[in-house]
């Protein structure tokens, strides 16, 4: 059975969902994650999420990550939200004659490949990721790994990603001076890199783990195919998969990559229509680089060598990138910004620029 419609438009609806208030925390030694969401008169407002995964005993699994010992984060979405979504779940049952008792949705249910259960396990992650302290890290934004990994869905075998950010600017987050005084007001939003959820209560402590409520459901990465019709921006590149199928089923069969994806703008500069089918793909194989790559990596790898470090794309030719350590700006060959970054792929991962990546350096960036 497939839920598309049901998720789309409840997903569309959690956006008028009021926010509780960031930063509240609530610590407890003694109880684990289970027990904190289910214990009576608690405020994470979260007890649909319970009900969600009591509801089969397919969502079992889950129920013993939560109460067994270990070190895990949670992003649970607040009640408000799931009632958003099973009111439309129920709508979505009733139309399509589908015959479920109870308020919940089955955990086989399945969703572009993706079941129920899958999607809930999404929200977990299998680690102790304190939000607060990945400002120590100098980084502004963190990718950690959920504990979905079945190789059905996830190509990469690392564990879905889930990106974690920040609204502090990257001049503010390298200022000393600006993040003592207003690291611990940063407000945080999660998700796969294109559909992102605020974090409205975040790091209450448990035995196992952390929890963090959240103002949306996560939706993991999907394959390029799919993301790309979702991006903003990519309207250009979406049709050059329409006009040469071949592109889009290279980048869902391919694992463990990066795609510099240009955008609308840039693809209409570069005069796709005076080009033959080899050299179309030519162009796309360019702007594939053979790696997972998020920007914290890229960030990382430059800042150890003056700014700079390398990549070697699917044509095999190696181009320069270069890190701005003031802006953060990562520019490609000099041609190239990444404008849209961390938009993650269940085989890869995605980073949007502003520019063809060739190697004309007349009209470098200013950096």
């Amino acid at each position: 059975m497939q839920i598309g419609k049901y998720l789309s438009l409840a997903l569309l609806g959690v956006s008028a969902v009021v926010a509780q208030t960031q930063n509240q925390t609530q610590n407890d030694n003694n109880s684990t994650i289970y027990d904190l969401l289910s214990a009576p008169n608690n405020n994470l407002n979260a007890s649909r999420f319970i009900g969600l995964v009591n509801s089969d005993t397919g969502y079992q699994p889950i129920i013993n990550l939560l109460k067994n010992p270990g070190n895990l984060t949670c992003f649970v979405p607040s009640d408000g939200v799931l009632n958003k979504v099973l009111t439309v779940w129920k709508a979505y049952a009733k139309q399509h004659k589908i015959n479920v008792t109870g308020d919940y949705p089955p955990a086989n249910m399945s969703y572009n490949n993706y079941t129920v259960s899958d999607l809930i396990t999404y929200h977990i992650v299998g680690d102790r990721v304190n939000l607060t302290n990945l400002t120590d890290h100098n980084i502004s934004v963190s990718v950690v790994h959920s504990v979905l990994n079945n190789s059905k869905v996830d190509h990469l075998g690392t564990g879905l990603p889930i990106l974690i950010g920040n609204n502090a600017s990257y001049a503010e987050f390298h200022n000393q001076t600006w993040m003592q005084a207003n690291g611990s007001y940063l407000e945080y939003e999660v998700g796969n890199g294109h559909d992102d959820t605020d974090v409205d209560i975040k790091d209450v402590n448990a035995t196992n783990g952390l929890i963090n409520i959240i103002s949306s459901v996560l939706i993991p990465p999907m394959s390029p195919t799919t993301v790309i019709k979702e991006v903003d921006d990519l309207d250009g590149f979406e049709e050059l998969l329409k006009k040469y199928p071949i592109i889009g089923s290279t980048l869902n069969s391919t694992t463990n990559f990066t795609l510099f994806a240009p955008a609308s703008d840039a693809l209409k500069k570069a005069n796709l229509t005076g080009m033959n089918n080899d050299t179309i793909q030519d162009l796309v194989r360019s702007h594939l680089v053979e790696g997972v790559y998020y920007t914290p990596n890229i960030t990382a790898n430059a800042l150890t060598n003056d700014g700079n470090t390398n990549f070697t794309t699917f044509s095999n030719i190696t181009f320069p990138a270069y890190v701005n350590s003031t802006s953060g700006y990562i520019t490609l060959n000099k041609t190239a910004r990444i404008v849209d970054s961390n938009i993650f792929f269940n085989n890869g991962v995605m980073h949007v620029v502003d520019s063809i990546i060739s190697n004309d350096t007349e009209h470098d960036h200013d950096d």
